[in-house]
């Protein structure tokens, strides 16, 4: 039978459902505001680095290639707190340890750290071709007016390269909105810390069988994307 918005309307009433829903925008709010910045300054370097460009953007370049089931698992043994691995060579330089994916107020911090890792190199990529792109005679003007390189980067090679920069920002936050290997190998965390709309999808279709309640969420996740 036909059940209108009934699905939706029971949906919006269950707890776990909000907490997936913060929780996914929590990391889609922390992974745009690390990758950018990060993959604009290394995009920025790479530019101005005469020799060797090309072996330095293969290292940058290198995670987005490696399998992230394997360095989730990997990843879950260095930040085990039991093992200890991580925190002691944050001892050697006095930080304080942490719980990593094991604690409920760290938990997504440490996804989000491994997913920057994984995929800045791909927008360093193209945020540096974009910057090479850009016409010599506006720095040489800029040089002339006697900017600092900060200053020509803001006012000159920044808002030449704005359509690759929201290339890379849709990209970014379509792969935080979509995110479901890393907390699911990499976690879970305590709780409900690291539960993603994705997980929450997975979960509702394929462990509890409603899949009707599933296709409530990827509409609603449909809609909050093209939002």
């Amino acid at each position: 039978p036909f059940v209108g918005l009934d699905n939706f309307i029971e949906l919006f009433g269950y707890d776990r459902f909000w907490i997936a829903v913060w929780n996914t925008l929590v990391y889609t709010v922390l992974l745009y505001a690390f990758s950018l910045p990060i993959s604009l300054l290394l995009a920025w370097c790479l530019a101005r680095v005469t020799r060797g460009r090309q072996g330095y953007q293969f290292v940058i370049f290198l995670p987005v290639v490696v399998s992230i089931i394997a360095i989730s698992m990997l990843l879950r043994m260095i930040l085990n707190a039991d093992t200890v691995t991580l925190n002691q060579l944050l001892a050697l330089v006095g930080l304080p340890p942490s719980n990593w994916i094991f604690g409920s107020d760290s938990a997504i911090g440490a996804l989000v750290l491994v997913e920057v890792w994984k995929s800045v190199g791909f927008y360093v990529v193209l945020l540096t071709a974009a910057i090479l792109a850009v016409p010599t005679e506006l720095n040489d003007a800029a040089i002339i007016d006697v900017a600092n390189p900060w200053q020509t980067f803001f006012n000159v090679t920044l808002p030449s390269i704005m359509p690759t920069v929201a290339a890379v920002s849709i990209l970014t936050v379509v792969n935080g909105m979509l995110v479901y290997v890393t907390p699911t190998v990499l976690g879970p965390g305590p709780g409900l810390s690291t539960l993603m709309i994705n997980e929450f999808i997975v979960d509702e279709a394929f462990a509890s069988f409603l899949f009707s309640s599933a296709a409530a969420v990827s509409v609603f996740v449909f809609l909050l994307m093209l939002l």
